[in-house]
């Protein structure tokens, strides 16, 4: 079982909105929060059950059923349908970004809004995987090279991907910029409700994407 922190803020009797806000590859659910409550603070103000997992390589690719214990994480806290939303928002940057894709891929019913922001590896809707343009056969070595593993990096999105709203982008100084523009084309045709945010840094997010994002997910509360 992974460790989750769940940080419940209400300001006043509206319904609560799921979100869950996914770590980068040597990240964890502690950096996480250090990293994102000033913005959240800022930007966020409305009732949330924010959702902080700490997960472990190949998480990226939902490996031994993370999808499955994070729905059955947010069940435990929103079964009063009356106080709480039942679609999430999703948050995830660099690694974090490649399980919420993969993730709503997989759960598009589940989800209001998924964020996706400067992934690695993508799998564009088609199921067609895009390898790290800085580190290609990421798929080949360990602890990626795995059956299941693979199979998630190359599954179709399910029927519903439409009904999501997506944010995706990257910085413009960034290696994963081409690739990343690239899926939100793809993204874009499965999915027209879509959004590309391009920012002026490298591999890290800035406090304009996290504005971005947040008023966002503002408007599922």
């Amino acid at each position: 079982m992974s460790e989750y922190i769940i940080i419940k803020r209400q300001h006043n009797d509206a319904k609560i909105l799921p979100v869950v806000l996914v770590h980068g590859l040597s990240g964890n659910a502690h950096r996480m929060v250090d990293r994102s409550l000033a913005h959240i603070d800022r930007y966020l103000k409305i009732n949330t059950l924010l959702i902080f997992p700490t997960y472990v390589t190949p998480y990226q690719f939902l490996y031994d059923n993370l999808d499955g214990e994070l729905l059955a994480e947010v069940q435990r806290f929103t079964r009063d349908r009356s106080a709480y939303h039942q679609k999430l928002c999703l948050y995830g940057f660099s690694a974090g970004a490649q399980f919420v894709h993969r993730f709503t891929y997989a759960h598009p019913d589940r989800v209001a809004c998924c964020a996706a922001l400067s992934a690695g590896s993508w799998t564009h809707p088609n199921g067609t995987f895009s390898d790290h343009p800085g580190r290609p056969g990421f798929l080949d070595r360990k602890p990626c090279n795995i059956p299941e593993v693979h199979r998630v990096a190359h599954r179709k999105a399910r029927n519903g991907i439409n009904k999501v709203r997506w944010i995706t982008g990257c910085g413009r100084k960034d290696i994963r910029y081409d690739t990343t523009r690239a899926f939100h084309a793809n993204l874009k045709e499965a999915a027209p409700n879509t959004r590309f945010i391009s920012f002026n840094a490298d591999h890290r997010a800035t406090d304009h994407v996290y504005k971005s994002v947040f008023q966002e997910f503002q408007r599922f509360a």
